[in-house]
């Protein structure tokens, strides 16, 4: 678990959860209680990773990293990457299973979103880039925003493995762990838990489950 800062304005995140505490939702609350999947989560410095974000052309270059839904796969997440193995070369390559919470910087509060038709005008809150997972966790943006423990839990979810993908319909899904954009208007709580008998298949696989 890396906390990144800023360089250029020394910005640092303020919403990082300690090491026992994430260790605790992700063993008694999340896959342990109901996959039998269990974490020793090992935290970096407290500031592990120092980043230069402004590394796009304007106009997004703007001296903080982006929102990954318009720069995922950019240079800036890239270079968050690489700063990952920098600091812990035992993760090997980019292609391999190990998934690190970072805990980066979305938008300033003035940056105004448009959304997608039909999709109610939010900020991600955490990114799981697949094919190397690496997990990214962002500071809170709204009121909408889950705990960074149960965001973290919910990336891990995609790192255990690709097929556990985020849950959007039916709505009666709102109580689990992979449930994606939660919105209270529609009654969606926060920091839902439930895992699925389908994830715990691929987070547990057992012979003769099925």
């Amino acid at each position: 678990m890396y906390k990144i800062t800023e360089s250029v304005r020394n910005l640092t995140p303020s919403s990082v959860p300690t090491a026992m505490s994430l260790q605790n939702y992700l063993n008694n609350i999340a896959w342990g209680k109901q996959a039998n999947v269990f974490f020793t989560v090992t935290a970096g410095s407290p500031v592990a990773l120092s980043v230069h974000y402004d590394l796009l052309p304007a106009p997004n270059g703007n001296g903080m990293l982006d929102d990954f839904q318009a720069s995922f796969g950019s240079v800036e997440s890239a270079a968050i990457a690489q700063a990952i193995l920098a600091v812990n070369p035992t993760n090997g390559t980019l292609a391999n299973t190990i998934v690190s919470y970072v805990n980066k910087f979305g938008p300033p509060g003035s940056v105004s979103c448009t959304p997608a038709p039909g999709v109610t005008c939010r900020f991600i809150e955490g990114e799981t880039m697949d094919g190397t997972h690496i997990s990214y966790v962002e500071d809170p943006q709204d009121s909408d925003s889950n705990s960074r423990e149960n965001i973290t839990a919910h990336e891990v979810g995609h790192g255990i493995d690709s097929n556990i993908g985020d849950i959007r319909a039916p709505r009666r899904e709102n109580k689990s762990l992979m449930w994606a954009g939660r919105n209270s208007n529609n009654g969606d709580p926060a920091n839902p838990c439930e895992i699925r008998d389908r994830e715990w298949r691929l987070a547990n696989p057992t012979p003769g489950d099925q």
